[in-house]
């Protein structure tokens, strides 16, 4: 019997659920996401642990649901926020991802904001640039680990590095790449 599966990325744990054709929810799986250890203010997070939570919580939503995974006919994959994750080119992550609430990224979007490039960004994607966002972010490892973008080949989404692992394929949508 064809089911649906959702995972939700979010910053305190990874949901996935499966659900019939009609939407009725058959079963709910959840792991947890830690923080990597580091000094008060900094909020990193690894995206194997991801991976590894991702697919607990599936198993589990799939037990739950007495279904296997031959059963699933279409995955969504949502994700909290622009936070970025820097893969090498055998998509293996080059640094754990800073997310949105690192309190680092104050001080960078200032930053971009006095060089005058934050108005720029703001006007060539026509979206605002909060504290979370890409570029903040993107600043940020561009001024204290240089060496890390030097072994960056792709730069994901949380939720797009969990469907690059379910798919195998590099990709985004349209409206997150303004970001």
């Amino acid at each position: 019997m064809q089911r649906l599966l959702g995972i939700d990325l979010g910053t305190s744990s990874l949901k996935a659920a499966v659900l019939a054709l009609d939407g009725t929810l058959l079963g709910l799986g959840r792991a947890a996401n830690r923080y990597v250890a580091g000094p008060s203010g900094w909020a990193e997070q690894d995206p194997e642990t991801w991976w590894t939570g991702c697919c607990e919580a599936i198993q589990a939503a799939l037990v739950q649901a007495g279904a296997s995974a031959t059963d699933i006919a279409a995955i969504g994959v949502c994700g909290f926020h622009h936070c970025p994750v820097f893969l090498d080119a055998d998509g293996t992550p080059v640094r754990p991802t800073i997310v949105t609430h690192d309190s680092r990224l104050g001080e960078s979007l200032a930053d971009l904001a006095r060089s005058g490039i934050l108005d720029q960004l703001v006007e060539v994607s026509g979206s605002r640039v909060m504290t979370g966002h890409f570029p903040p972010i993107y600043h940020l490892v561009r001024m204290q680990e240089p060496q890390a973008l030097e072994r960056t080949r792709w730069i994901l989404l949380a939720k797009d590095y969990l469907r690059f692992r379910l798919t195998g394929q590099i990709g985004t949508e349209l409206c997150d790449a303004t970001g």
